[in-house]
């Protein structure tokens, strides 16, 4: 491979921050509202034009899980938003009587708007036979809110900006290299948390990660659209009446590449439905194979729109009114921290010394599992790459609110890393774990 030199050049600093948050997805910004809230000077740096990552950009408008059967264990930044969107109308779930309810009149209820669905690791299969505790969101509203619970925090917004890499002090992250419409800047900051998603910062100054060799083993990325104008009821009772036949059509467009997904999910408003194409053998770090999903999954969204308006009622009428901004990205790097979580750890409900958030099994209901401080710490990373095997990846932080909660612990972290005058790494947990207790954060006992 050919390569040019970059000559050397004088990058600006226009900010020195206690804390730099890179992403505004759901773990960046329940990190940059909890550290501000700690009362220290936060940064929050996102490259699109808005906050809430896959919960707004993705189109992923159900938060999985709150809960498990035991109770709820997301709590924290993740459950205020609720109320929030709720007062705006943005936001429908199951009340706390219909929670874990298996009547099957309350799973069709539910069924369309992704509240039951789960994978049964035991029998590898997706099933719907229980009512979870989620939440369907509107995200342009959602948008709103994460904005207005930033700005109250105290923290400070730059969008539109794309973090590149950090810079180090010894083996210290204290800052990053950004570009943007105003140029190439630098910001400076005592502690640096990496809620990018896909751990750029992290591997950016040299820190060890993991990624799926293999394409075909990475979870699938998706260009989610919504169509409005449906009559859902009249699609659904269809697909419920003519079972057989409904699914022995969708199998024949698979059989020719039509489309990668044949399940559509109610979108909160009123008409409206949600279609996932999902594309394998993709990586999230090729701009190949990025550019191929947005401009291929445009393609098969043309010819399934086509299709459903042909062959199920309640489409005749049917069109889209927009694609995500954001290709859904559901595993890139993760990171290898002091700590790797696993599968069987999750399995096993192993409980840390060290814990800093809960999280909800995607596969298990009965299952709920500590997340230790150790996958966090390298530099303080937040979301999606922390440290964890692949099989424990899919199990539990490829849901938003969990997210939400292990970005909050980082947020606080590092506040109290700054506060205390230390790096993220010498923090005492203890302390960590209290602070986290006294602002209305969940951490089993």
């Amino acid at each position: 491979m050919q390569s040019i030199i970059l000559r050397e050049k004088e990058v600006p600093v226009t900010a020195e921050t206690d804390v730099v948050v890179v992403g505004g997805g759901p773990a960046g910004f329940a990190a940059a509202v909890a550290a501000a809230r700690n009362k220290v000077n936060v940064t929050l740096v996102e490259r699109y034009g808005h906050l809430g990552g896959m919960s707004t950009g993705g189109f992923v408008v159900c938060l999985m899980d709150y809960s498990y059967e035991g109770g709820q264990v997301i709590k924290g930044i993740a459950d205020e938003l609720i109320p929030k969107l709720t007062a705006l109308g943005a936001a429908t779930y199951p009340s706390a009587e219909e929670r874990g309810s298996r009547k099957p009149e309350l799973i069709e209820k539910w069924k369309g708007a992704a509240v039951t669905v789960y994978y049964d690791f035991r029998t590898q299969e997706y099933k719907d036979d229980v009512v979870r505790h989620r939440v369907v969101t509107d995200p342009e509203i959602m948008k709103c809110v994460c904005n207005q619970m930033v700005r109250e925090a105290g923290a400070k917004l730059l969008l539109h900006s794309w973090a590149t890499e950090a810079i180090m002090d010894g083996t210290e992250a204290k800052g990053v290299i950004l570009h943007s419409k105003s140029g190439t800047q630098a910001i400076l900051g005592k502690v640096v948390i990496d809620a990018s998603g896909d751990g750029d910062m992290a591997a950016s100054c040299g820190v060890p990660f993991e990624l799926e060799k293999s394409r075909a083993t990475l979870q699938p990325l998706s260009l989610n659209y919504r169509v409005a104008n449906v009559d859902v009821e009249r699609a659904r009772r269809f697909e419920r009446e003519n079972s057989k036949k409904y699914w022995a059509m969708m199998e024949s467009q698979k059989e020719i590449k039509e489309f990668q997904f044949d399940r559509f999910w109610d979108d909160h408003r009123k008409g409206v439905v949600i279609f996932n194409n999902v594309f394998y053998d993709m990586s999230p770090l090729s701009v190949d194979d990025l550019t191929e999903v947005e401009v291929e999954g445009r393609q098969k969204m043309l010819r399934a729109l086509d299709f459903y308006k042909k062959h199920v009622p309640g489409f005749e009428d049917a069109y889209v009114i927009d694609t995500a901004p954001q290709i859904g990205v559901r595993e890139s790097r993760r990171i290898t921290g002091d700590y790797v979580l696993t599968d069987h750890d999750i399995k096993a409900c192993r409980r840390f010394d060290d814990v800093t958030a809960e999280a909800v099994s995607f596969g298990d209901y009965s299952i709920v599992c500590d997340i230790p401080y150790r996958c966090l710490d390298r530099m303080l990373v937040a979301g999606k790459c922390i440290s964890m095997t692949h099989e424990a990846f899919f199990l539990t932080q490829a849901l938003i609110p969990q997210c939400m909660a292990v970005g909050q612990a980082a947020g606080v972290a590092a506040a109290l890393a700054v506060k205390s005058k230390v790096t993220p790494r010498k923090l005492q947990v203890g302390i960590l774990q209290r602070t986290l207790k006294e602002q209305g954060f969940y951490l089993r006992e």
